[in-house]
């Protein structure tokens, strides 16, 4: 006779996190687990990243606050208190630049339009960065390459899944 017993949510290390990050559930008996049987808030996670029998770490998709379940071998667990799944900020637009692009002591660059409230738009010089060094309305390119802006949500801590460029 096999007996299987059925998962057990005791809780997560956080109680919010952004699309894209991950949750990490703590509990007991957490076998098979697949993307499809974690949800939040009814929505399934993107991927698992790692699972043991006592913790799931699960990649957040786009979904919707709400309470946390597993579905395991032996039956379902839902979790007692609830996440929140914060969204991203909207990417900001292309940059703009002065003229000519070859003007000593660098190139100008602007950013497009207005920075919605709680949130601050950041220049990066690597695709997808989080150097939050940089916020001003321009930025002064010295070197060729591609520059990028990128928004941050000050409330959330969620950075836009993308980001406006434009190659100097």
């Amino acid at each position: 006779v096999i007996i299987t017993c059925g998962p057990t949510i005791s809780g997560f290390a956080v109680s919010s996190g952004c699309v894209g990050s991950t949750i990490t559930i703590n509990g007991t008996n957490f076998y098979n687990i697949t993307a499809a049987n974690v949800t939040i808030g009814g929505t399934a996670v993107t991927s698992i990243s790692s699972f043991t029998s006592t913790q799931i770490i699960a990649v957040i998709g786009a979904g919707t606050t709400g309470t946390v379940s597993v579905v395991a071998l032996g039956g379902t667990a839902t979790s007692a208190g609830t996440f929140t799944v914060n969204s991203l900020p909207t990417n900001p637009s292309n940059p703009t630049s002065n003229s000519p692009q070859c003007n000593p002591p660098g190139v100008t660059l602007t950013r497009v339009g207005t920075v919605p409230a709680n949130e601050v738009w950041y220049w990066q010089t690597v695709s997808l960065g989080t150097d939050t060094t940089n916020s001003g309305n321009t930025y002064t390119a010295t070197a060729s390459g591609t520059y990028y802006i990128r928004a941050y949500n000050t409330v959330s801590g969620c950075w836009s899944s993308g980001q406006g460029s434009l190659a100097v």
